[in-house]
């Protein structure tokens, strides 16, 4: 039977605190599965609380870097979007201009 903890904030050696954070929906609700075998026979499962996304990796962030990660990444696929929207259009008015 699985049980669902909740996303415990680890402290590392280096006394800083870090969370893990959802790749897909960069949310901080992510918890471990559990199960009688996670974790010793298996690797720990991990679920997004928000957007239902489940892995056996997370990333995990200092806390105090949170906002400046969440920031770049929107940064970063604001980025790319315009970037496909300008490849999308290319390929589009190619393919056109060939009929």
């Amino acid at each position: 039977m699985k049980k669902k903890e909740k996303n415990p904030v680890k402290i590392t050696r280096d006394h800083e605190i870090t969370v893990k954070v959802c790749p897909r929906c960069k949310s901080t609700r992510v918890r471990q599965v559990k199960s009688t075998i996670s974790g010793w026979l298996a690797p720990a499962l991990y679920v997004c609380e928000d957007c239902g996304f489940q892995s056996y990796t997370f990333v995990e962030i200092p806390l105090d870097e949170l906002d400046a990660f969440r920031r770049a990444v929107e940064e970063n696929e604001e980025n790319n979007s315009e970037e496909y929207d300008e490849k999308d259009k290319k390929i589009i008015e190619d393919l056109l201009s060939d009929d």
